[in-house]
């Protein structure tokens, strides 16, 4: 007597690369039998310590070996295996994972696999270590899972019970390979397969499992799946490669990319290129950047920080020739960083650039302000708030750029607006003409100055001492940004941590604070020391002694109001150059980011016989709200810590629009 429905028991692991390969045939092995069928996945426990895994017979004990199977399962499969994580950020054990996994479950069964794949993604993709509970928080955030009832979850020892179930009914099996099927009839018949991935390729385990289901049930194998996917597999997952979406929808991958890019056309998804495959998700909602007619033009992009570069990315995607000036280009600019909120990873997802930065960027899931006692005065979750350290950020926004539109120090000396163009002259004597000039040259815009004198910088009574450096040792939270809010001495101290150890430390003082006037960097060192002096340990310990050796920067606090434009004639401001926004926002990096693909966009869309004033208004009348709301917050907490008042000092010090 033949079946009427199947079980699967599916044998997998977090951290099982071949799985990873397996499962979209999964996938598309339920779409064409739907209810027939019934998968049941459970965790193997492959890993439980890497340190015991590097013994003598593992794989992982040749590690250049195993990257390099990695890297080339990659290059056969179209899907991402980057094993640089194993050499410089392994996982200490697949445990949490599988345990995370069943919290997940647990909550929305639905999720389950989805935050699975998210998991594999944050491994093979964005070379994280997914045995930190921060990363399967911030996995389970990213499916919308509320993220103090995961903690809950996972503390409750219910999701570890499951897992321990999991571990019985392995051995049970007597399963030692992953994957491994057990594929169980209603009349008691069982077929273990463990070696599908391994003995064939692509489709024949298709068709070797389909052909297996038909013998096993009796049915004749579907000619269409039962619960066809298409596009409405990107409600499930967050990202897919093109080979993926092929094998889920039993399609060419001819046929997929065809699909795909037509949906990216269309604003409905969003692709980015990673390590030579093509990545796509659900549309940030943003902007769509289209290939441009508007390509008879030449445009000057002077400067290259982060409008710079993000205008740049957003013409590259457009197809429109452009040249980027900077008059010195160099690790200058690496004392600093960004906290990027959502607002900046749409732009960054508009740009194709958001795996490449939520690869090396540090997720912040909670704000706390603490009095200089160490007394929580405010603890706020925080969604979609990440930090990155301005060589990063570069870094990922010069990735994608021609190497022959780059011009490093090369500095805009004057410009001169003809009647067709605009006459450049630069620092090195070269002259060139452009049809238009970006200016992008930051807070302190010399464009901005040439162009509109009336715009005017105010000194605002703050000013900030800034310092990046390494941790010799696990002093912080990773995930949390914490700002000691002193009454007594007129200052907020923020510390903000990067990936690697690195952290990011700042004081806001106002002027009035004794030795704010000196611009001895030695000096610098010796008030943030005094003004520590007695904050938690930790707090103290990072500026007093880890950061002896490191630079540390003053900045002047300045503000400036909403300009009535940002051209005039044929030049036109971005980001700080254009509205130079206070440091208590957190939003210059991401309404810079957002300017540039609002402006891409604009662009892209236009012919060539539109006039250039035209597309700068339009990009002005759609910005201005949200630089008017950014400059009153940042007025509003500016206020706030002049005042030192105990009302309103200790909320988020973010923007959001």
């Amino acid at each position: 007597m033949k079946s009427e429905s199947l079980r699967i028991v599916y044998f997998t692991d977090p951290v099982c690369s071949t799985c990873w390969l397996t499962e979209p045939y999964l996938h598309r092995l339920k779409s064409i039998w739907g209810n027939a069928i019934d998968i049941e996945v459970r965790m193997g426990g492959l890993l439980p310590s890497f340190t015991e895994s590097q013994k003598e017979g593992s794989i992982l004990q040749d590690m250049e070996q195993f990257v390099a199977l990695l890297e080339e399962l990659e290059q056969s499969s179209g899907m991402h295996l980057d094993g640089n994580s194993w050499k410089t950020n392994p996982v200490s054990s697949s445990y949490p994972p599988s345990i995370a996994y069943h919290a997940i479950k647990k909550i929305s069964p639905e999720k389950a696999g989805p935050f699975l794949h998210t998991l594999r993604t944050m491994l093979f993709t964005e070379n994280k270590d997914i045995s930190r509970q921060d990363w399967l928080e911030e996995a389970a955030v990213r499916h919308q899972v509320d993220r103090d009832l995961f903690r809950e979850k996972l503390s409750d020892g219910s999701a570890e019970s499951a897992f321990i179930d999991d571990l019985s009914c392995k051995q049970h099996f007597g399963v030692t390979r992953f994957p491994t099927f057990i594929f169980q009839s209603t009349d008691g018949t069982e077929i273990r397969e463990d070696q599908s991935f391994n003995s064939r390729k692509g489709d024949d385990i298709l068709k070797h499992w389909n052909a297996l289901v038909s013998e096993l049930t009796g049915r004749e194998i579907p000619s269409v799946g039962i619960a066809e996917t298409g596009l409405q597999l990107f409600d499930q997952f967050e990202n897919l490669t093109t080979v993926e979406f092929a094998i889920m929808n039993g399609i060419s991958e001819e046929m997929a990319f065809q699909q795909l890019t037509d949906a990216a056309n269309e604003g409905t998804l969003s692709q980015e290129i990673h390590r030579g495959i093509s990545i796509w998700r659900r549309h940030s909602g943003m902007e769509v950047i289209k290939k441009s007619r508007f390509n008879d033009k030449s445009i000057a992009i002077a400067g290259m920080g982060v409008a710079g570069l993000a205008i740049a990315n957003g013409f590259e995607k457009a197809g429109i020739p452009y040249s980027i000036f900077d008059r010195h280009f160099n690790e200058h600019q690496s004392g600093f960083g960004f906290l990027i909120l959502e607002n900046g990873l749409r732009a960054l997802a508009a740009l194709g650039l958001k795996t490449q930065f939520l690869k090396v960027a540090n997720p912040l899931h909670y704000y706390s302000a603490i009095s200089p006692d160490g007394t929580i005065l405010n603890s706020t979750k925080l969604e979609s708030c990440y930090a990155i350290s301005r060589t990063e950020m570069v870094r990922i926004l010069s990735s994608g750029l021609k190497s022959d539109s780059i011009f490093k120090n090369k500095g805009l000396q004057m410009f001169t607006e003809t009647s067709d163009g605009v006459q450049l002259q630069f620092s090195t004597g070269e002259t060139a003409e452009s049809s238009f000039l970006f200016g992008c040259d930051g807070f302190h815009s010399a464009i901005r100055k040439a162009i509109m004198p009336e715009a005017i910088l105010e000194r605002t009574g703050g000013r900030e001492l800034v310092c990046i450096t390494q941790l010799p040792e696990d002093d912080f939270n990773l995930i949390e940004f914490t700002k000691v809010i002193d009454h007594d001495k007129r200052c907020n101290t923020g510390v903000v941590p990067l990936r690697n150890r690195m952290v990011i430390w700042f004081m806001q003082l106002n002027e009035s604070v004794e030795g704010m006037v000196t611009k001895n960097a030695a000096d610098h060192y010796q008030l943030a020391c005094k003004i520590c002096d007695g904050y938690p340990e930790p707090i103290r310990k990072l500026i007093q002694e880890y950061s002896k050796n490191a630079p540390i920067y003053l900045w002047q606090s300045n503000r400036m109001n909403l300009m009535p434009s940002f051209h005039k004639g044929r030049t036109v401001l971005l980001g700080d150059s254009a509205h130079p926004l206070l440091a208590f926002t957190s939003q210059g990096a991401n309404s810079a980011l957002e300017d540039a693909v609002v402006l891409a966009r604009i662009f892209s869309e236009a012919g060539n016989d539109v006039r250039h004033e035209e597309l700068f208004e339009l990009f002005y009348k759609e910005r201005k709200e949200a630089i008017a709301s950014y400059i009153a917050q940042g007025d509003m907490l500016l206020k706030s810590f002049l005042s030192l008042g105990t009302q309103g000092a200790d909320r988020v010090p973010l923007a959001i629009h």
